[in-house]
């Protein structure tokens, strides 16, 4: 019995102290998220590649001064839900939104607001730089045909 009450407090207290939030960027663009807190504040940021997922961990308003040497420099800050989510293509321009977010939720970059796309990226240029791809460096001198050798 003691240990089905452990248990469940162990479970409990993990539900506590953390938010998960599943970010899916089920567009054809690699893209930035930032995932902002109900106070303005940033709390992350990342690129998520097209067609791929991942799952934050928000931990339940403590924040941390990591490297300052000291461990104990933690403090509670104020509560970060709900939370929002911003999709930004590559170049910077803004893809989605969405806002009110609540933990454990599921974030689609596509099932938010605002126009969805992103300018297309320009193909990576040819082996060389001046040249266009699959195009020579060296074209040989045009030479002159062959003339048979005179008859004797």
């Amino acid at each position: 019995m003691k240990s089905i009450f452990f248990t469940s407090f162990i479970i409990g207290m993990g539900k506590l102290a953390a938010a998960m939030l599943t970010l899916i960027n089920d567009t054809e663009y690699d893209l930035k998220v930032k995932i902002m807190g109900s106070s303005g504040m940033e709390l992350a940021e990342m690129v998520i590649q097209s067609q791929f997922n991942y799952k934050w961990t928000d931990t339940f308003g403590y924040s941390s001064h990591f490297g300052t040497g000291n461990m104990h420099d933690e403090h509670m800050v104020a509560s970060h839900q709900p939370y929002t989510v911003s999709w930004y293509c590559m170049n910077g321009n803004r893809y989605s939104y969405c806002n009110k977010v609540k933990p454990e939720s599921t974030v689609r970059a596509k099932h938010c607001l605002l126009d969805q796309r992103c300018a297309p990226t320009k193909p990576p240029p040819g082996p060389y730089p001046n040249q266009p791809e699959g195009q020579e460096l060296y074209t040989p001198p045009k030479v002159p045909p062959v003339q048979p050798a005179p008859k004797h």
